[in-house]
C-alpha cells in the first residue's frame, strides 16, 4: 500500500540534510491522516516539485526524514 506524499519544506533540514518534519503544514498534515512518525519508518515527501524517499528518525527530540533517494 503507497501512503501519500508528506508535504514538507527540503529547507527546513539539519547540516546533513535530514528534512525536519516540523513545520506546520507536515505537522498538520501527518495529524489529520492518522500518521505516527516512527524511527526507521520510511516516507515519501514533497514540496509540490520536488519529492523524495526518506527514512525517519528521532534526532534530540525532534523527527526528521533522512533523503534516501529523490523520486520523479
Amino acid at each position: 500500500m503507497r501512503t501519500l506524499p508528506v508535504p514538507v519544506d527540503f529547507g527546513n533540514c539539519d547540516e546533513d540534510g535530514a528534512v525536519r518534519l516540523t513545520t506546520r503544514g507536515t505537522t498538520e498534515f501527518l495529524t489529520s491522516h492518522g500518521i505516527t512518525v516512527s524511527d526507521g519508518m520510511v516516507i515519501t515527501m514533497t514540496d509540490g516539485e520536488l519529492s523524495a524517499e526518506g527514512r525517519c528518525a528521532l534526532r534530540g527530540g525532534v523527527w526528521v526524514a533522512r533523503i534516501e533517494r529523490w523520486v520523479n
